[in-house]
């Protein structure tokens, strides 16, 4: 069976570079997905009616996520800090010596794809149907302009349906992300990291159930 928990950083108003640490002890942690948003959210989440645009997001509300670099025809130095609130310039999770992605993902100038190709390749997607790749009816690009961005990694050493993901419990070492950001925050923002971890589920004769970290145990 798989469990889900949800972790949360902070990133303080005018930061740019952040070393976030996910304290996540399992045996065989298979994926995270961490989701960036305001600290504080107010209370309504309502479109305007005359444009159907909601803090700046076309059919946006509370729920939306961050990353995005959302204006396309403009590179950072031609944005603002509020317009790029919590766009991800680079990011790259480490456990102990080991780095995922091997090299750090470096966003472009202009949009926010590699953190979209990278997802879809560390979760063996290819060939199915990605909906965060998909446009808005205004043509705009969900994943940037549509508020779906997400920070996603796999640590699955293959696609095969056996428990070879990363062993957190191995060192007591939290799981760290560093995040860099395309602009200075220009206000507080928290990162929600929802850690996807696999157990085994035995169920024996009468009744019995025993969950195991990683490895299957046999009972008389």
């Amino acid at each position: 069976i798989s469990t889900f928990r949800l972790h949360q950083s902070y990133i303080p108003a005018n930061s740019t570079q952040v070393e976030l640490s996910i304290s996540e002890s399992a045996h065989d942690l298979e994926c995270v997905y961490s989701c960036i948003r305001k600290q504080n959210l107010g209370t309504d989440a309502r479109w305007a009616d005359s444009t159907e645009f909601f803090n700046g997001v076309y059919h946006g509300d509370n729920l939306n996520t961050l990353g995005g670099h959302y204006d396309r025809t403009k590179d950072a130095a031609a944005s603002t800090n509020a317009e790029l609130l919590g766009a991800v310039q680079n990011y790259q999770f480490r456990y102990d010596t080991m780095l995922y992605p091997a090299k750090k993902a470096e966003m472009a100038a202009k949009d926010n794809k590699l953190a979209l190709i990278n997802a879809v390749h560390t979760l063996d997607a290819h060939g199915k149907d990605v909906f965060a790749a998909s446009s808005l009816s205004n043509g705009k690009s969900l994943w940037d302009q549509g508020r779906v961005f997400a920070i996603i990694q796999s640590f699955k050493s293959s696609k095969d349906n056996i428990q070879n993901a990363l062993n957190s419990s191995a060192t007591g070492a939290p799981l760290e992300l560093s995040l860099a950001l395309k602009k200075p925050a220009s206000e507080a923002l928290r990162v929600e990291h929802f850690v996807k971890s696999n157990y085994t589920l035995n169920i024996v004769k009468g009744g019995q159930t025993t969950l195991i970290n990683g490895t299957i145990k046999n009972e008389s």
